[in-house]
């Protein structure tokens, strides 16, 4: 399961009518992708569409393993790509050294590419 937090922003009026106000919601969106047979990718799979106007900036993103990472090691390793469009916004490959979370736990992914993170408007969130 990936699991993304972003919030969204827009300009608007503010309650004294200025135009320099600016509306900030958080959301949540939990991804799940099924389980895949070694050599099988998902790739470019759209997550999410920012609608027109709109812009998305990621602020924090998960991986919550719900199964066994049994099978990924040196030789068999699993390489987990959120794009903006065509643009990594993170990188992230499981192996024997670095692994792939247990089950039923969660790990962050640190480093969010800083301007890749924000996705315009019209924009794709692919996996």
């Amino acid at each position: 399961m990936l699991n993304q937090a972003f919030a969204a922003t827009s300009g608007g009026h503010g309650h004294d009518g200025s135009d320099s106000k600016v509306i900030t919601m958080q959301q949540t969106k939990s991804i799940v992708v099924e389980t895949l047979a070694a050599g099988v990718d998902i790739s470019g799979r759209v997550l999410a569409i920012v609608p027109t106007g709109k812009t998305y900036t990621l602020t924090d993103v998960k991986i919550i393993s719900q199964g066994s990472a049994l099978g990924i090691d040196g030789s068999n390793t699993c390489a987990v790509v959120l794009s903006n469009g065509s643009d990594a916004i993170f990188t992230e490959t499981y192996n024997n050294v670095n692994t792939f979370p247990a089950a039923g736990s969660a790990t962050t992914i640190a480093s969010l590419h800083s301007t890749r993170k924000i996705l315009a408007a019209d924009a794709n969130l692919k996996l």
